[in-house]
């Protein structure tokens, strides 16, 4: 759920390589409430990054960025280029249609998508998405709303009949 300009800019030091967290400088955010987050990687994600530190460049190009500039010497990456690059090439804009549809699939498509997926599972509400997300107001996520499942308000109607907080018509 990071910003790609927060995976950009992101050093090592906030990786927690044996509790697999990531602690995330927000990009967006100026108050120290919502200006850091920590995010739980998943373990494939965990492990991708071991790899890369162990894989990282040492003596002279050693950098403290995960995505180190190849041009400057301990420096992020400039743009988020390579990342679109493998987007590309893993094919996720190869249906036109859906391209046409919807937009070429970008870096920040992913930050959409992992929102996305949260809503439509129904396990995670909107107020949680909007604490990953690094939103400052719930306004900004209201645009995954439309995703939560209808089991949930099912669900929420049965909790307010059940302790008598909604009245019924008669």
């Amino acid at each position: 759920g990071a910003r790609p300009s927060e995976i950009r800019t992101l050093r090592w030091s906030q990786f927690s390589e044996n509790e697999g967290l990531l602690r995330i400088e927000r990009s967006k955010v100026e108050d120290s409430e919502h200006g850091e987050a920590t995010l739980q990687l998943t373990e494939k994600c965990a492990e991708i990054l071991q790899r890369r530190y162990r894989n990282r460049p040492t003596g002279e190009w050693e950098s403290e960025y995960v995505f180190q500039s190849d041009r400057v010497k301990n420096q992020p990456v400039s743009t988020l280029h390579s990342i679109q690059t493998a987007i590309d090439k893993v094919g996720l804009n190869d249906n036109e249609r859906l391209v046409a549809k919807k937009g070429k699939f970008t870096p920040h498509s992913l930050r959409d998508s992992y929102a996305s997926l949260l809503a439509q599972s129904g396990e995670v509400g909107l107020f949680e998405i909007q604490q990953l997300l690094g939103h400052t107001t719930p306004q900004m996520t209201q645009k995954y709303a439309h995703l939560v499942p209808e089991e949930v308000g099912k669900k929420a109607k049965e909790i307010m009949e059940r302790d008598g907080l909604m009245s019924r018509a008669s």
